[in-house]
C-alpha cells in the first residue's frame, strides 16, 4: 500500500538534463497544460493549469502565453518545484481561467510561452464540462490519517507525508515515464529510465503497471535508484534505472498506470489514477562501411598509454609486465584490449597467459595489467599497438596507435643447475604435476573369469512367466500416484480458509482494533462470495450496490472506515464484532 502520492489528471510529461558519455550537455524544455475536469460545471469559468518544465537559468516570460496561437492567455504564477538537488531543472506552475462553456467534450488547443526566449508549446488535450451545479462541501473534522503497513510491491513506495489537518481540496496525483540521457544509442552504450511521482496527499495504491522497469531488450545495469524531493505542498518521488543497449532494434515500453484511493475531504474515499505515455529506445547498429580489423566495440573517443613496469633488459622467457591506462570520453564499459596475439611484433616472439584479467574501471579511466614473455633474444621493443574506437557523435571510426617501448632481451647461454631446477618446477607447478617423488606403477593384468554350472543354469524370474509381474507393478504404481495425490489434495484443502475461520481470527484480534477491523471487513466480504452474491472477496465496500444485505454489508464497511481515518469510535471494539457476527449470520440465512 503505497502512502503520499498525488491525484489530479494533469497529465505533464518532460525530458531531463541528456548527458551524454562524451560530456556534452543539451537542455530540453516541456510544457503541458490540462483542464481539472472535477472542477468544470457548465455556465461557470473553466479553470486549468500549465506546468513548465525548464532550466532554473532560462525565466519563463509570463506574458507570453498565447492560446491556440492567437489569443493572449492570463496567466497566475503558483510555484516553482525544483525536481532534486543533482538537476537544474525546475517546474513552474500556473493557473489559467477560460469563459464559462455548455456542457459536453471541449479540445483545450495547444498554448505557446517563451522561456529563455525561445518559444515552446504544449500539446493539445480533451475535458468534459459537467451539466449541474457543483456541491459545496462542508469540510469535517480534521482527520489524522494513519498508515497501515503496506503489502509487498513490485516497486518502492513513494515516502510518506506529514500528517495534513484537512486533505487537499484538489487532490493530485500524477506519473511521468522519461528517458534522463540519450534515447537512441548505440550497443555498449547506457541511459537511464526514469519514472517520477508527484502527489499532495496520502494515496493507498492498488495498481502499478510500469514496464520500463522489466527493461525487455535491454540490459538492467545494478538496481533501481530513488530519489525523494518536497516542495511546499507536493512531493515527487524518481525511480531510475540504468541499462545498456545490447542488440540494435527499436524497444517501445508501453503505457505506464498507476491507481488508487485517496481520502476525500467528506470522509469518502476517491479513486485516482494517472497514464504516463509510451517510451521508445532506439538501438542503432554499429556501420559495418569502414570498420577496421582492430575494433572489438569501443564506444567512445580514447587514448590508450602502455608503460614496461619491468626494467630491461631481461632474459629470454622471463615475465614481462605492461601497465596500460586508457583515457577519453565514452562508455568505459566497452574498453577492452586488443588481441594482442595477432598484432605484428607480438605474434610469434612473444607468449602470453590464455586469461587475461579484466581492467579496472577507476574513474575517467581503465587500468590493464599484461604480463608477456619474450621467445628469442631477436625482440628489440614492444611494438606499437593498434587500437580502434566508435564514436556515436561523429558517427565515425577512430584508429589510434600506442608508441613502441625499447626493450633488451638476453639469451641465457649457460643457465646454471639451480636456475635449471627452478624454472622447471616452476613449470611443472603450471601443469599442476609435481614431478619429485614421481614413480612408475606397476600394472596389474588380471585373467579373465571362467564360466561355472550355475552361469549355464535358468535364474529365477528367468521364463515367460515373469512378464505377468509388469501390470502388477504398473497396478502398483498408479495406485501410489492416486494416494499422493489425494494427499497432496487434503492438504491445500487444509490450508483454505473460509469466512467463519475469519470472522473466528478478528474475534481474537479484540487488543488490536486495525487488525480487527481488517479482518472483521474481509469475513463479510468473503462471506458474501461464498453466498454467491459477489464474484469475489478483493472488491472495495463501495462498489457493493446500496440494496439488499450487500447494501447493509456496504454501510457498515463505510462506518467502520469512516471512524478509523478520523479515529472517533462511536462504538467500541466489542459493539462492532457483534453487529459484524449478526450480519455475517444474515447472510448465511439469506443465502
Amino acid at each position: 500500500m503505497v502512502k503520499n502520492i498525488l491525484h489530479h489528471c494533469i497529465h505533464f510529461i518532460f525530458l531531463f538534463v541528456c548527458t551524454s558519455g562524451y560530456a556534452l550537455l543539451s537542455e530540453d524544455t516541456k510544457v503541458t497544460a490540462e483542464i481539472d475536469s472535477d472542477k468544470a460545471f457548465e455556465n461557470q469559468p473553466i479553470s486549468g493549469t500549465i506546468m513548465v518544465t525548464h532550466d532554473a537559468q532560462a525565466s519563463v516570460d509570463a506574458a507570453s502565453f498565447i492560446l491556440a496561437g492567437k489569443t493572449p492567455l492570463k496567466v497566475q504564477h503558483m510555484q516553482d518545484i525544483k525536481i532534486s538537488n543533482e538537476s537544474p531543472l525546475i517546474i513552474s506552475m500556473y493557473s489559467f481561467d477560460l469563459p464559462p462553456q455548455e456542457k459536453g467534450l471541449y479540445v483545450l488547443p495547444r498554448i505557446r510561452v517563451k522561456v529563455g526566449g525561445k518559444v515552446h508549446e504544449s500539446i493539445s488535450s480533451s475535458y468534459e464540462v459537467h451539466g449541474g451545479v457543483p456541491a459545496s462541501v462542508q469540510p469535517p473534522p480534521a482527520p489524522r490519517i494513519p498508515t497501515p503497513p503496506p503489502p509487498p510491491q513490485r516497486t518502492p513506495s513513494p515516502p510518506s507525508r506529514s500528517s495534513q489537518t484537512l486533505p487537499p481540496a484538489s487532490p493530485l496525483l500524477k506519473l511521468e515515464a522519461f528517458v534522463q540521457g540519450k534515447s537512441s544509442l548505440f550497443p555498449g552504450e547506457r541511459t537511464l529510465l526514469v519514472y517520477r511521482y508527484t502527489f499532495n496527499t496520502d494515496v493507498e495504491l492498488r495498481k502499478e503497471d510500469l514496464p520500463m522497469l522489466d527493461a525487455k531488450g535491454l540490459r538492467k545495469v545494478g538496481s533501481k535508484q530513488i530519489r525523494d524531493q518536497s516542495s511546499g505542498d507536493l512531493s515527487t518521488r524518481e525511480i531510475i534505472q540504468e541499462v545498456e543497449a545490447v542488440n540494435p532494434g527499436e524497444f517501445t515500453f508501453g503505457t505506464s498506470v498507476i491507481e488508487g484511493y485517496a481520502l476525500a475531504r467528506d470522509g469518502q474515499k476517491k479513486l485516482l489514477s494517472s497514464q504516463a505515455p509510451s517510451v521508445v529506445i532506439k538501438v542503432q547498429a554499429i556501420p559495418a562501411e569502414a570498420k577496421p580489423k582492430s575494433f572489438n566495440g569501443m564506444i567512445g573517443d580514447f587514448t590508450m598509454n602502455v608503460a614496461l613496469d619491468t626494467p630491461s633488459p631481461v632474459e629470454v622467457r622471463d615475465k614481462v609486465k605492461l601497465s596500460v591506462q586508457v583515457t577519453g570520453k565514452g562508455d568505459f564499459s566497452t574498453v577492452k584490449l586488443p588481441e594482442l596475439c595477432c598484432i605484428p611484433g607480438i605474434e610469434g616472439l612473444f607468449s602470453q597467459n590464455d586469461l587475461a584479467e579484466p581492467g579496472q574501471i577507476q574513474g575517467d579511466k581503465v587500468l590493464f595489467k599484461v604480463e608477456l614473455r619474450p621467445l628469442t633474444p631477436l625482440v628489440h621493443e614492444i611494438p606499437s599497438i593498434e587500437y580502434s574506437s566508435f564514436n556515436p557523435a561523429t558517427q565515425k571510426y577512430i584508429i589510434r596507435h600506442t608508441q613502441a617501448i625499447p626493450l633488451t632481451v638476453k639469451e641465457v647461454e649457460a643457465p646454471s643447475e639451480e636456475r635449471f631446477q627452478g624454472r622447471k618446477k616452476e613449470e611443472n607447478t603450471q601443469q599442476g604435476w609435481d614431478v619429485s617423488g614421481a614413480k612408475l606403477q606397476p600394472v596389474e593384468i588380471q585373467r579373465n573369469e571362467q564360466l561355472q554350472q550355475e552361469d549355464l543354469e535358468n535364474k529365477r524370474f528367468g521364463n515367460w512367466w515373469a512378464l505377468a509381474l509388469i501390470p502388477i507393478g504398473c497396478a502398483l504404481l498408479l495406485l501410489q500416484l492416486n494416494y499422493i495425490k489425494h494427499l497432496t489434495q487434503k492438504e491445500v484443502e487444509m490450508h483454505i480458509k473460509t469466512s467463519l475461520a475469519v470472522l473466528e481470527e478478528a474475534q481474537q484480534k479484540r487488543t488490536d482494533p486495525d487488525r480487527c477491523y481488517a479482518l472483521l471487513s474481509l469475513a463479510l466480504r468473503m462471506r458474501l462470495a461464498e453466498s454467491g452474491k459477489i464474484q469475489s472477496a478483493e472488491i472495495v465496500p463501495e462498489a457493493l450496490v446500496k440494496e439488499g444485505i450487500e447494501g447493509e454489508v456496504r454501510a457498515f464497511l463505510i462506518k467502520i472506515e469512516r471512524s478509523r481515518f478520523a479515529q472517533e469510535q462511536e462504538e467500541n471494539v466489542d459493539q462492532l464484532l457483534a453487529q459484524g457476527s449478526a450480519l455475517y449470520g444474515k447472510i448465511g440465512i439469506d443465502g
